[in-house]
């Protein structure tokens, strides 16, 4: 995800739970470099720590709730 930074119009795009912010954030950055959302639950843990990195989430294992919501998914993508 080189080069995917997220501005401050992406950052207010998602919910404001850690979990929903930092799924969103990981598939936009998908999205930006392959052209496709991708699952964010099934990423590198480099793709979602640098993407926590910069939402400033602690926890980047909060994800693992991203995955408990399929209408919060499909809305992001």
């Amino acid at each position: 995800m080189a080069g995917a930074v997220l501005d401050n119009a992406d950052r207010t795009l998602a919910d404001r739970r850690d979990h929903n912010r930092l799924g969103f954030a990981v598939q936009l950055g998908t999205v930006r470099f392959s052209g496709w959302p991708c699952d964010p639950t099934n990423m590198p843990a480099e793709v979602v720590n640098y993407a926590a990195t910069q939402l400033q989430i602690a926890d980047p294992s909060c994800l693992k709730a991203y995955s408990q919501w399929e209408k919060t998914r499909l809305e992001h993508v």
